[in-house]
């Protein structure tokens, strides 16, 4: 008897707890950063950016993420680590919220750009 005790109590709590939300397809984004512009966007309310890869104009010159929420980070979005600039790159795809503020950078020459593609997802209650 106290088995079925504890699985309803436990059923019960289950079928209340309410999930974060599900995720529909919105849009693919192809960033292009050019050089030294420290482009800085902000995830609108209600959105998901999922980063699925970048790529650069010089090998030598990574696509980056310089800063999240004003905290600064240097990590490669191009997916390569390069001796030059001790900086690793981060693990892909990467996951950020609504209300975070990224800034993306590239190139240490005039005239060189870098890409960044995101999957941009709905949050549906």
């Amino acid at each position: 008897m106290k088995i079925y005790l504890v699985f309803f109590v436990f059923t019960f709590f289950a079928a209340q707890s309410k999930a974060q939300g599900n995720l529909q397809f919105n849009q693919v984004l192809n960033l292009e950063i050019t050089y030294n512009s420290a482009l800085t966007y902000t995830i609108p309310a209600g959105k998901v950016w999922k980063i699925e890869g970048g790529m650069a104009y010089n090998p030598s010159s990574p696509t980056r993420i310089t800063n999240i929420n004003g905290n600064p980070m240097e990590a490669y979005i191009t997916g390569y680590y390069a001796q030059n600039y001790s900086i690793y790159p981060i693990p892909l795809p990467y996951w950020l919220p609504a209300n975070t503020q990224i800034t993306f950078n590239t190139g240490s020459g005039v005239g060189q750009k870098g890409y960044v593609s995101i999957i941009e997802f709905n949050v549906i209650p």
